[in-house]
């Protein structure tokens, strides 16, 4: 299985494919919708579509992250590590592959543009997903840094759950 990766802009992307991505996202329950419409409408973010056949199977961005958020993270109550923007002015987020491709090597595919789209700059990334954690995120250079915390989902009947941040450094 070979999918199509598109990459598009924020000024790019039509309607459809942005709400299409934000579905997506929303329906892996780790990000609420809202957060989402706003976080891939920031200028300079750039969101990347796996297409097979004519299914979305997966999605990732490239994202810009806020002054606030960086600083959020960087709280005892979250990692408690520092994200500098001139070091890491990049996020790695909204990774979600559709649950009928889920296995296919496509969150492989996502991170492995999103890394090339940042240019060798510094990026970081959270993510509760063990299996980016420890296998996929660190096969493209990020290392797990600061202190897990504790996340909560957008739906209650699923729970909480555990946030690592991971950053890669600049390889420019």
């Amino acid at each position: 299985m070979t999918p199509t990766l598109l990459t598009r802009t924020v000024e790019e992307a039509t309607l459809n494919e942005r709400e299409t991505f934000t579905r997506l996202v929303q329906s892996r329950e780790a990000v609420d919708g809202k957060f989402v419409q706003r976080g891939i409408e920031r200028p300079g973010v750039k969101i990347v579509f796996a297409i097979i056949g004519v299914e979305v199977g997966g999605v990732a961005a490239l994202k810009v992250p806020t002054g606030s958020y960086r600083s959020r993270l960087g709280e005892r109550a979250k990692a408690g590590y520092l994200l500098p923007e001139k070091l890491f002015p990049f996020e790695l987020g909204y990774v979600a592959v559709a649950p009928n491709f889920e296995g296919k090597g496509l969150a492989k595919q996502l991170v492995e543009k999103v890394v090339s789209l940042s240019d060798g700059k510094g990026l970081f990334a959270t993510s509760s997903n063990p299996v980016m954690v420890e296998h996929i995120l660190p096969k493209y250079g990020f290392i797990r840094v600061g202190s897990p915390w504790t996340g909560t989902r957008n739906s209650e009947s699923i729970g909480n759950y555990t946030l690592h941040l991971l950053v890669r450094k600049a390889t420019e």
